[in-house]
């Protein structure tokens, strides 16, 4: 808003007030604050109108500019900054879960993910698409276009890399205030990974929660593949004894279960194991086909559950 214009406003209003007053003969001593946008750049500096009787006939008007304390409209700065972060943030992480489930869509179809020997360093936003050839910097076939490229956030890159179209690695990084925290993402889940060249000395409860996301994220996951077994063959893989999951004849889950690397037809190429294994692992145990339960331990409390021992069933997660 122009000043002179919010002056003027201002007068006339004054006159009013002073005209009104006047006739009930009172003496008249008024002043008011402006805030003038100037400039119109959303700074705006504080004017001071100070209106006073000097007779019953007359009026002074007296029009003062505060020069040292701007008012400042826009929003605080470091406040505007966290939240632009955190914006960002989960743009990232929704994004690199998309990418994962169009990267599970390739391998169900294809039975394995893109092969790509060196690592690709891409630009999330609109640089390349996710075909049945893999990753092209051309058009692709529709059936796995990255439509969810148009939501990334910009100058967001990240890696991708699969030696054998049995696992893959994405490497990506997230923003914490203005450092950079890298992480990894594989058909397991997500996990903190720091570049070599940092130090990678982890302390306390935000390394035990990191973990315990990493826990229930990944058991889902597992979870998620158990019902594609069912919905194939009408039964869930048959143990009867606990095994750990992950380990040895446990890594992979294929047309007729569970069983090492490399297992025919996965549903699952490589089953994860707990992020403190062997110490601390995912146990499977199914008896009669039509059920199964998973146990594994969570170090806090800040999740959804208490620390301690959690199962899963098909019916869902509790404590146990």
């Amino acid at each position: 808003m122009n000043i002179m214009s919010s002056i003027k406003k201002t007068l006339i209003a004054l006159v009013f007030m002073t005209m009104s007053t006047a006739l009930t003969g009172c003496s008249v001593d008024h002043t008011i604050l402006l805030n003038v946008d100037e400039d119109g750049d959303g700074q705006k500096e504080q004017l001071t109108v100070d209106i006073s009787s000097i007779d019953d006939n007359s009026t002074e008007v007296t029009i003062s500019r505060d020069d040292t304390t701007p008012v400042d409209s826009t929003e605080p700065e470091e406040e505007k900054s966290t939240l632009d972060t955190k914006a960002d943030t989960q743009k990232r992480i929704d994004f690199i879960k998309g990418l994962q489930s169009y990267l599970e869509l390739h391998f169900m179809g294809h039975r394995e993910y893109p092969i790509q020997k060196e690592p690709l360093e891409m630009q999330a936003k609109n640089d390349r698409c996710l075909g049945n050839d893999g990753f092209t910097k051309t058009a692709c076939n529709r059936d796995f276009n990255m439509e969810l490229y148009h939501t990334a956030p910009d100058n967001f890159s990240y890696t991708y890399q699969s030696t054998d179209g049995v696992s893959y690695t994405i490497n990506y990084y997230l923003l914490d205030g203005t450092e950079k925290v890298y992480y990894v993402a594989t058909p397991s889940g997500m996990r903190y990974a720091p570049p070599a060249d940092t130090n990678t000395e982890e302390t306390g409860s935000s390394t035990a929660k990191a973990r315990d996301d990493e826990r229930l994220s990944e058991v889902r996951r597992i979870q998620t593949f158990l019902e594609l077994f069912y919905s194939k063959n009408a039964k869930y893989p048959l143990t009867n004894t606990t095994v750990n999951l992950g380990l040895g004849d446990y890594m992979c889950l294929g047309k007729d279960g569970f069983g090492p690397i490399g297992c025919e037809d996965p549903f699952l190429a490589e089953v994860p194991s707990d992020p403190l294994s062997p110490e601390s692992d995912y146990t499977y145990i199914s008896t009669n086909e039509q059920n199964y339960k998973i146990y594994f331990n969570l170090e806090t409390d800040e999740t959804s559950f208490s620390s301690g021992r959690v199962q899963a069933s098909p019916s869902g997660m509790k404590n146990n």
